[in-house]
Formats: C-alpha cells, structure tokens, sequence
C-alpha cells in the first residue's frame, strides 16, 4: 500500500513526533509498503539512516517558523509555497494519508486548505493516550485507537558505564511547561541530603537565564550541554541514573520517557495522567517514581528516594520499553491503516 506520512513539525529540529513519524514510515517500509513523509525542514543523513529511510522518502515544504501553541514554541510551515509542494504531494496519489497531530496550526490548515477532499476522507484516527483519544474525540469525532508512540530499542552504546550520582534534565528548557525552574527550585534541597550528585540539563534554552536561578553554592552542581544529538541522547540517559521529567502539564504522552525507560534508566516524573499510563506496566505497577506536579518538595523527596531504593528492577524497566517498540507497534498501525484503506474502496 502506497502510504502518505505528514508532520507538522520542523524536522531541523529534535522532537518526540517528529522521531515518532521517521520510526513508523521506516517501520512500514520494512514491512513492504510505499511511504513518503510530508514536513517542513530536512532530516539529517543520520536519522535517515537510523530509521532505515531514504532522502527520496521526504518531501520538504520549506522551513519552519517559530510559533506558539499549545504552551510551547513549534517550527511549523505556513503560507502558498507550502501549500503548493502539498498539493504536488497529494497527487502523487496516496491509498492513505496518515496525518500527526492533526489539531496542530499547520495540519489543521491542511486539511482545510489543501485539499478539500481530504476533509471528506477522514475515516479513523490513532492517539497516543487516553488524554489524547478524549481530544480527538471531541474536535473530530472519531473514537481512536489508543496506541503510544514507538521506538526503536537501542542497543547500550559501548564504553558507556553508568554515573550514580549522575541526574539527567532532558529538553527545551525556556518553556515553562517542561519544568526545568520547578527542578531548578528543587535541587538545593536535594544537594542538602546527597551533595555528591551532578545534575546534567540537555536542550535548547537561555543558559544564563537558567543559571541565575540557581543558588552560588549549587551552580558547581549543574551543567548545560545545549542541544544534543540523538546518539548524544542516547549515550546520556544509559550514563544517567535518574532521569527526571518535572513537565507541568500539556503532555500527551511522554516520549522521552519510553526513552529513559529503553536505557534502563530510573525515572522520577510529574504525576500528569500521560505519563502514569507510560510509567504503569501491564500488572498496573508503576516502573518510575512520580511526585505531586509543580511541588518543588515533592519532587525533591522523589529524587532522594528513587535514588535510595528504585522503584522498579532495571529489568522491568527495560521490559516496559518493549511494549512501546515498533516491533509491537508497528504492526498494530499498519492493521489500522489497512482497514481505512478497505473503507475506502
């Protein structure tokens, strides 16, 4: 089947849906589809590869611009050359045209103005969680498949031994929602009880700005790496032994966490209802720590806690990884997409 992959989202920059969009069109070419993406900016020669996808897969429509949504910054295309290059797109005539984050400014325009048709051809919908399905349902009326976002399982890069005083803070980290302050606010009181720990922050953002909210006495304590690459990423969450996710809402699934959770890595995170649904395995045991959301106390404790006694066996950890690998994923997609495809004929 002849299957069209759109993301709203620039790919010049890392992000969880972008991943997600290279793994499932590289997932489905494996298993013997056609598949073109559709997106604004250009994946590099390494995802490409990664995801085992050719340059010819994609079709840029331009570069992404900056703007606001949903309480963070998105690198989205708008204007007449993107609609453009989508419509050439469209005509190259998909048996189906699987549509991420639909309700981003850049979908939604698609679907308005694009193509007409499109609108007439909505038949099914995938979310990645319950607090996802309950959006979809209510902007496009349509009861979802509920199914998380995939990965490829890494394997543990060579010479990389684990840091047990090592914390790992992971994102853009000048939105407020992701929670760095929170984090930033809670540290002191960690050091007071384990000041032999390091806390490593990774993403884009204002270093200084960041910096200054931290008390003289811990700024030793916490570095800055700036953006890193996804092999970079890797590398750090199989060095990290807590990685901490202090989100104050907006999140529909958690990516980073199935991440953390495929190096084996403890996870201290914020009790929204998307990541407890990843944090809970199939025996309704949770394989992370979660602390009350926007309680600097609480997320203190937390930390000192997992790091006192995990929450869960580094095995069940990685065991709670493989239920979001696309080998069990992808499968589960694809079933779905083929249906559609068979409502349409």
């Amino acid at each position: 089947m002849r299957i069209g992959i759109v993301c709203p989202y620039s790919f010049a920059v890392p992000g969880g849906v972008q991943n997600h969009v290279l793994g499932l069109a590289g997932w489905l070419s494996g298993a013997g589809d056609e598949v073109g993406i559709l997106g604004p900016g250009q994946p590099t020669e390494t995802q490409f590869q990664t995801n085992q996808l050719s340059a010819e897969q994609f079709t840029s429509v331009g570069e992404g611009v900056a703007l606001r949504w949903n309480g963070s910054t998105a690198r989205v295309r708008l204007g007449p050359g993107s609609w453009r290059a989508t419509r050439r797109w469209l005509d190259l005539g998909w048996d189906v045209v699987n549509i991420h984050e639909p309700l981003a400014p850049s979908s939604i325009r698609l679907m308005r103005l694009a193509n007409q048709a499109l609108r007439r051809k909505l038949f099914g919908a995938v979310a990645v969680s319950q607090a996802a399905a309950e959006v979809c349902r209510a902007s496009l009326g349509f009861d979802p498949m509920i199914c998380g976002n995939g990965l490829w399982l890494p394997e543990p890069p060579s010479g990389c031994e684990r840091d047990p005083n090592l914390v790992t803070f992971l994102g853009r980290f000048d939105e407020p929602r992701k929670g760095l302050a929170l984090l930033l606010e809670a540290w002191p009181e960690v050091l007071k009880q384990l000041p032999h720990l390091k806390l490593v922050v990774a993403g884009p953002g204002n270093v200084p700005r960041a910096q200054n909210q931290l008390p003289m006495h811990t700024k030793d304590s916490v570095s800055f790496l700036g953006e890193i690459s996804d092999n970079e990423k890797t590398r750090l969450l199989y060095r990290s032994s807590v990685y901490v996710a202090p989100n104050l809402g907006g999140e529909s699934f958690g990516i980073i966490l199935t991440e953390a959770l495929a190096a084996s890595t403890r996870i201290v995170a914020s009790d929204l209802e998307a990541f407890r649904a990843v944090l809970t395995d199939a025996d309704q045991r949770l394989v992370g720590r979660l602390f009350a959301t926007g309680d600097a106390q609480s997320l203190a404790e937390a930390i000192v806690g997992e790091l006192a006694g995990e929450t869960a066996t580094s095995k069940r950890r990685r065991s709670r990884a493989l239920d979001f690998s696309w080998d069990m994923l992808g499968p589960r997609i694809r079933d779905e997409l083929y249906r559609i495809r068979g409502m349409c004929n």
